[in-house]
């Protein structure tokens, strides 16, 4: 994608999320997550799945309620600032 000047999208970014995950390559699946989201997109609700999905089959506690922060902060401040909770995971649909 670099070398044709193409920037990820969130889709991409869940696509390779969800192939890390699946690999058990939680920590570099995470560390897409906060590229991701340094970059202003916002994950969906399938994004945030899939990392807790990973989580929790590392039976990693932390690791579980680090997600679920994050999925706090941007149900408060992030894509979802303004919409009922609803209409903001029915965006992703």
């Amino acid at each position: 994608m670099k070398e044709k000047d193409m920037q990820p999208n969130v889709f991409t970014y869940s696509a390779l999320i969800n192939g890390l995950a699946k690999r058990g390559e939680y920590d570099r699946a995470m560390d897409l997550m906060e590229q991701m989201r340094s970059r202003g997109i916002h994950p969906t609700a399938v994004t945030y799945a899939t990392l807790l999905k990973s989580a929790t089959r590392l039976y990693d506690e932390d690791k579980t309620r680090s997600i679920v922060r994050m999925l706090e902060d941007d149900l408060e401040v992030g894509a979802c600032s303004g919409k009922a909770q609803s209409e903001c995971t029915s965006d992703y649909h």
